[in-house]
């Protein structure tokens, strides 16, 4: 009973952990085997609880040591009912698509990741959640900052110089393409009255290529947008794209199954009123065999090019 007891506690801890921890890596692999070799050999409860116990603790050791943002590339804020991505440009600098609508947990975010220079903010759209918290990047010198040319409130634009009164500010327009070195925006949907879908129709989409993986950024675009982006793209076989709209259930049918994703990140925010992540996009995204991931359940989400894994900054499950 009790080798019945600890067989299911370490199996529940590992598969907690599988994304939290790179189980593929070297030292996971070796004492995964040692493990598996001492349980087959010992018929003694005594032996097994003790090797147990100790393989609990190395995976926590490895926790600890493995799932520092240490060679990231790409990376998902855990800011709440927001969004707000990194893409690394150098050791101590990114892109950052977005900014959540929490300063403190932004903040968090930036030190988590080590960052002290934002090279170019990227606005995706005018909705507080998407922008709420760029005053904390005032300390952070972004060069330039980027927004849709469509719906864009005069307060808006007065924070913005307020904010950052020596930044350019570039607008990027309906139906334009801009490359920015290993991002790319590569559409901007048309401009929006201010209506909430307008105004998520018309958010910038970012194409990124970090450290051998590639992303799409869908902002909160909707069903007509992502037809658009649909219909003007060929063969997508993207690693990962970050859900449109914190995974609402506003998801063109055929979208998901065009993309081809690996993997999905959903930016969400715990017990929020939306029922976001909805059923439906989880079930199509799911049954185009994307693995779905939330910042809900595992905090900050980012790709590791060294482990070439999905790391993540508690233990969690995938949706």
């Amino acid at each position: 009973v009790v080798s019945a007891q600890v067989i299911c506690w370490v199996a529940e801890f590992a598969l907690d952990s599988w994304f939290h921890i790179p189980l593929f890596s070297i030292p996971s692999a070796v004492l995964i085997i040692l493990f598996i070799g001492i349980w087959r050999k010992t018929h003694s409860n005594d032996v097994r609880v003790s090797a147990s116990i100790l393989f609990i603790t190395f995976l926590v050791v490895l926790n600890l040591i493995e799932t520092t943002a240490g060679d990231w590339r790409i990376a998902a804020c855990d800011v709440g009912q927001g969004d707000s991505i990194l893409i690394r440009t150098a050791e101590h600098s990114a892109v950052m698509v977005d900014t959540g609508d929490d300063p403190a947990k932004l903040r968090a975010c930036l030190e988590y990741f080590d960052i002290e220079i934002i090279q170019t903010l990227v606005i995706s759209h005018i909705h507080q959640d998407h922008y709420g918290a760029f005053e904390v990047l005032d300390e952070f010198r972004p060069e330039n900052v980027v927004i849709p040319k469509g719906y864009v409130t005069e307060s808006f634009r007065y924070q913005l110089s307020k904010i950052f009164p020596e930044v350019i500010v570039g607008e990027a327009g309906y139906g334009q393409r801009h490359s920015y070195g290993q991002w790319h925006i590569i559409q901007v949907g048309e401009e929006a009255s201010d209506s909430g879908t307008d105004v998520n129709n018309s958010g910038i989409v970012i194409y990124a290529f970090a450290g051998g993986v590639d992303a799409l950024l869908l902002a909160d675009i909707e069903v007509t947008a992502q037809q658009k982006l649909v219909s003007s793209a060929g063969d997508w076989g993207i690693d990962i794209v970050k859900i449109a709209h914190h995974g609402s259930r506003y998801q063109h049918p055929e979208f998901a199954k065009e993309l081809k994703a690996k993997i999905g990140w959903v930016s969400v925010g715990q017990d929020n009123s939306y029922s976001h992540p909805h059923p439906e996009m989880m079930a199509l995204y799911k049954a185009a065999g994307t693995r779905l991931f939330s910042t809900e359940e595992c905090g900050h989400l980012y790709f590791d090019s060294s482990s070439k894994s999905i790391l993540t900054s508690r233990a969690c499950s995938e949706l």
